[in-house]
């Protein structure tokens, strides 16, 4: 029930945003300062809720709806270090991508800038999903204790 509350009123606010039910005659763009610290507030409420669901999902194999609670149960009391790491894991991604990008552009043009990219994007994006799993793993241990014969069964 409070899973589907949540959904609904962030459906709500984005379409509030998206939409405008304001005043006719008045900008989009003028919404936007207003707007966007309640959207960004409720987006890493969301986010750090459910940053382990993925991981719950495969190695639990539950469905995506109990995966969502089982992260939820998970990340609880451990929020804002989730955060934190999501942060740190997006400024790494982001600040590397525009960084290589700049010198790649500079050194070797559009066509080295590009593979680049994507050589980029294949290592840091494995990187963000093992920090995932390690962070799923952590939060199984800190709240029920030792289990890896459970995560080895993944691979059954």
């Amino acid at each position: 029930v409070f899973l589907s509350a949540v959904v609904i009123l962030f459906v709500v606010l984005w379409a509030v945003f998206l939409l405008g039910l304001m005043p006719a005659g008045q900008p989009f763009l003028s919404r936007v300062p207003i707007t966007s610290p309640l959207l960004l507030a409720l987006a890493c409420v969301i986010f750090a809720r459910f940053f382990v669901a993925l991981p719950v999902c495969v190695v639990e194999r539950l469905r995506p709806l109990r995966s969502l609670s089982r992260s939820a149960a998970l990340t609880k009391g451990h929020r804002w270090k989730l955060l934190w790491v999501a942060i740190v894991l997006t400024m790494v991604t982001a600040g590397g991508h525009d960084i290589l990008q700049r010198i790649l552009m500079a050194i070797g043009g559009f066509r080295a800038a590009t593979i680049g990219i994507a050589v980029w994007n294949m290592i840091i994006f494995s990187y963000n999903s093992i920090a995932l799993v390690v962070a799923y793993q952590g939060l199984r241990i800190a709240k029920e204790g030792d289990d890896i014969e459970r995560v080895v069964t993944v691979f059954d």
